[in-house]
């Protein structure tokens, strides 16, 4: 009979500290939402991440104004080349849509192939352009989520050759 007092006893003292234990383990969270589109990466002849060097407008008599940006390329994924120094140039209507680089930016572009005029753009608009803040993560937004998720550049740049490579 003592033995059964003290299982009962032993129960009675463990059973919260059980259910405490419980309720602290994390529950399974889903899985992260996709960064970004197969087609986003099949649709890029350039993928990069750099720093914004120089911004300059462009323009000629009869001829579309032109936005060309310098970068200078930190993490090559698709068709660059770390340390290279990369002018791209937009349709000056792009700017004036309010997409604008400004020098000393960091970000992370899906560009389009060239043009048979020299031009490309982010593929997908927004969606092919993503911040890198001051601590080397770049800045995913989600859904209605005000804020932006801060994601490793080295684990976004990882996961876009994994898919690359598929």
């Amino acid at each position: 009979m003592r033995f059964y007092q003290l299982a009962v006893c032993a129960v009675a003292i463990t059973a919260p500290l059980s259910a405490e234990i419980a309720l602290r383990v994390p529950a399974p969270t889903a899985a992260p939402p996709q960064l970004f589109s197969p087609k986003q990466i099949r649709s890029s002849g350039m993928i990069f991440s750099g720093t914004v060097l120089t911004v300059a407008h462009l323009s000629s008599p009869g001829s579309p104004g032109i936005t060309q940006i310098k970068f200078k390329v930190e993490s090559a994924m698709r068709g660059t080349r770390r340390g290279q120094i990369l002018r791209v140039r937009e349709w000056d209507g792009l700017w004036n849509l309010g997409e604008r680089y400004d020098i000393g930016q960091r970000v992370l572009l899906f560009l389009y192939p060239n043009s048979k005029l020299g031009f490309t753009s982010p593929v997908g608009g927004a969606l092919g352009r993503y911040q890198i803040d001051k601590s080397g993560h770049v800045l995913v937004h989600e859904g209605s989520s005000p804020r932006p998720r801060p994601i490793q550049l080295r684990s976004f740049a990882a996961a876009i050759k994994r898919a690359a490579r598929n």
